[in-house]
Parts: C-alpha cells; structure tokens; sequence
C-alpha cells in the first residue's frame, strides 16, 4: 500500500471517559500474526480541474487488487508486513491501462495503534505512475493513530503530525458483511507539497516544448470512515473521501532551438489554481 511512516503525535488530546461510561468502552488495537495474509480490493476515482471550470483536466479510475502479508510480529506488537499489488486496471482520462503485478513487495513496519513507524524505500513499482503522490498516501489502509486507552461510543480524540491534524471519533458499532465493526470517523487536514511525474504528455499540439511535471501545493482535506473490527484487530473496510486546494506549477522542458546537444532549458510559469476531488474505498475479499 502507498505508505509513508507516520511521526509520534504531538500535542494529542484524549479527553477519557467518564466513570459512568466505562459500562461500553472498546479498545482499539490491531493485531498481528505471522502469515497471516489479507486481501484487499482498492476502487480509486480522481479528478483534477481548474477552479472555476467544470471540464476537469485529468480523471483516473481504477481497480487494485492488494495482498497484505504479516512477515514478523515484534516483542512491542508492532509488525512487519509485505504489500504486493497483483492485479490493476483502470482509466486515465479516458483512455485505458494495466497495472501489473509488483515486481517485488513493498515494505512497512505498522505499530498496534495504526502508526506506520517504518517504511523503506521499495524496489518494486507498485502503484500506477498516474497517481499524484498525495493520492497515494490517502490510500493507506494504516495511518489512523489510534489512542492509548478505551473509548465509549461517541467519544473523540485528535493529534498532531509534522504534516497536519486529524480529529476522530468512535460513531457507532455495526455489521459490516460477516463482521461486527466500530465505525471510525476522521477528518484531517495535510499539506501538500509534492511533484507529479508527467514527461510523456505535451504541452500543445505540436508544440515541441515537454512539460516534465507539475509541482502541487496546498491543503487536502481528508474525510474518512474505517470500519474497525475489534475481535480481529483488523480494519476490514476504509472509505474515504478528499477535497484538495492547489497552486499548481507546470514545469515545462524547453529543448534549445540552436543546439540539440544543450541540455534543455526548466520553464516555471505562473501557479494556477486548482481543484483536486477524489473517492477511495478499500475492503476486504475473498
């Protein structure tokens, strides 16, 4: 899964229960076991237009299929785990494509209250080179820090990372398929700063200038439901929902027109200001 490891919460704010709630508390704690091995199906949707305009200027859906491994549980709980993407496919505006299956796995260390304290660079290509590197992220299926103690239904708490803030709540318990869950509602607020690989596509027809990439700033805004199953400690259902406010720089690969051998010239115009939406929803199969 696209997944960067997540930085000890600071200034975290968990208001506890109450002696006349401890009747319903409910501890949230994932749980590992080695070989164990969980199928995930992963439905992403993506535009991203300019403000003010309705015709979005590029569109992704697609379909992964996910496959996540326990290789080693830590004395802490913590455990280290292996994604490996077996199947893809999908539309990038329009136009259709595949994603193979990893070459190699990717990678992390998640700790029992969802923090990803580990994550090392992969060697194998495991998410679609269309996905901007914010959306990627918002695909994690770990992420959410859960508190340290029990909570009653209806209950939030909030913390504090290098990139941003994120306040959730304990909704409601229901059954989501074969399991009994808690829901858990977040929303989070996270900078962007990041850059969008685009080499392939001009800039104008038959305009010999490349453009090479664009560079994102901004905020996304991250709404989010995971369905906890707490027998499990599993989540066996995440559904999430952005909206992201961009300054959008392209950054254009002017080929010089006197010598072909002369390193092409970085064209940086203007910001533009963009709209980025997206749906993601994950669950469990098979």
């Amino acid at each position: 899964m696209r997944l960067g490891a997540s930085s000890p919460p600071q200034g975290a704010r968990h208001p506890r229960p109450s002696q006349s709630q401890n009747r319903s508390l409910y501890s949230l704690k994932l749980r590992f076991s080695e070989g164990q091995v969980t199928n995930y199906r992963i439905d992403i949707v993506y535009s991203l237009r300019r403000a003010g305009k309705a015709q979005p200027l590029y569109t992704l859906r697609e379909t992964l299929m996910e496959r996540v491994q326990v290789q080693k549980v830590r004395p802490d709980g913590s455990a280290e785990l292996s994604f490996v993407v077996t199947s893809g496919a999908g539309l990038f505006n329009g136009k259709a494509f595949e994603v193979n299956a990893s070459e190699a796995p990717m990678y992390c260390v998640v700790a029992p209250n969802g923090a990803v304290v580990s994550s090392p660079p992969s060697k194998g290509k495991v998410v679609s080179p269309q996905m901007p590197d914010f959306l990627q992220r918002a695909t994690n299926l770990y992420g959410l820090l859960f508190p340290s103690y029990p909570l009653a239904l209806g209950q939030h708490w909030s913390y504090h990372e290098a990139e941003g803030n994120t306040t959730a709540c304990l909704a409601e318990m229901r059954q989501v398929g074969p399991y009994q869950t808690l829901l858990l509602k977040s929303l989070s607020v996270i900078s962007i700063h990041t850059f969008v690989h685009t080499s392939d596509s001009p800039s104008a027809e038959g305009d010999p200038n490349s453009v090479s990439g664009m560079i994102l700033r901004g905020k996304l805004r991250l709404r989010s439901s995971t369905d906890f199953a707490p027998q499990l400690g599993l989540c066996v259902r995440i559904v999430k929902h952005g909206w992201a406010d961009l300054q959008v720089r392209t950054v254009v690969n002017k080929p010089s027109k006197q010598n072909q051998n002369t390193p092409a010239t970085l064209v940086l115009p203007p910001p533009v200001h963009m709209l980025a939406t997206f749906e993601i929803s994950a669950g469990i199969v098979g």
